[in-house]
């Protein structure tokens, strides 16, 4: 989710505006709607997220707090999961590559 609204277009092959516009209630426009009173003003209005008005909405939340509250969440849900598969002992390919790819994706440039 976080990637969805702040991510590199080059990484996730994915545009940043995408979520906006289609309105998808991911966890950072969930907590803007509930603590940003602006935003959820706008997105109970029916006209259409434009992607310039996207991209301006986004780094609104980036600035209001929603971007760090996101991150912190991801990173303290990555490190919890992380912590479950270290805890388990197991050693293989499988949880390895688990292992690597958590800790590879919690360094991305948001």
């Amino acid at each position: 989710d976080l990637l969805g609204l702040w991510g590199d277009f080059e990484d996730t092959g994915k545009s940043t505006e995408s979520d906006l516009i289609s309105r998808k209630k991911t966890l950072p426009i969930l907590y803007a709607l509930e603590h940003n009173p602006s935003f959820k003003k706008r997105w109970m209005q029916p006209d259409t997220i434009t992607a310039l008005e996207a991209a301006e909405i986004s780094s609104d939340l980036k600035q209001d707090g929603t971007y760090e509250y996101t991150f912190e969440l991801v990173r303290t849900l990555t490190d919890k999961a992380l912590h479950s598969l270290e805890k388990t002992r197991i050693s293989n390919e499988g949880i390895n590559a688990l292992l690597e790819l958590a800790k590879k994706l919690t360094r991305r440039n948001h």
